[in-house]
């Protein structure tokens, strides 16, 4: 197994989910709120569209549900939802259901938020599990 020199850095654990550490509900809801701001005004003035922006509300989706618990990924999709079917969707944040279209994009949405925030929730604790074992088996050589 090769070693990187950032492994142990305590921010590239962070990072990439291996410390166990899971945003807070109001971090979660907060960054997601911040994102979407960002990418409805890039919708508002042109610069991504439609299907591409809501691919931008995807990549959102997924990378606040990495550090989310599976709970707060839920309300993490419906915020990022509500925010492309008002701007990327629609304009001006007038909300409108339409019909079947959005019922995929709300279930998409929902379905890949609990599948990656289950998966780094799992990917966490067996890495914070081994880490224990591994210190545990340090200790016992000792003695």
């Amino acid at each position: 197994m090769t070693t990187s020199s950032l492994d142990g850095d305590p921010v590239f654990d962070f990072l990439l989910g291996r410390d166990g550490t899971r945003l807070t509900f109001g971090t979660a809801a907060g960054l997601t709120f911040v994102g979407c701001l960002g990418l409805a005004a890039t919708d508002s003035i042109g610069l991504l569209t439609g299907d591409i922006a809501f691919g931008g509300f995807v990549l959102l989706v997924v990378v606040m549900s990495w550090w989310s618990a599976p709970a707060t990924s839920i309300v993490v999709a419906f915020l990022a939802f509500a925010f492309a079917d008002g701007f990327a969707l629609d304009s001006k944040g007038t909300l409108a259901w339409h019909g079947e279209a959005d019922l995929v994009r709300l279930s998409l949405l929902v379905l890949l938020a609990l599948t990656v925030s289950v998966i780094g929730y799992r990917r966490a604790h067996f890495t914070r599990r081994s880490r224990v074992l591994a210190a545990m088996a340090t200790r016992t050589k000792r003695w």
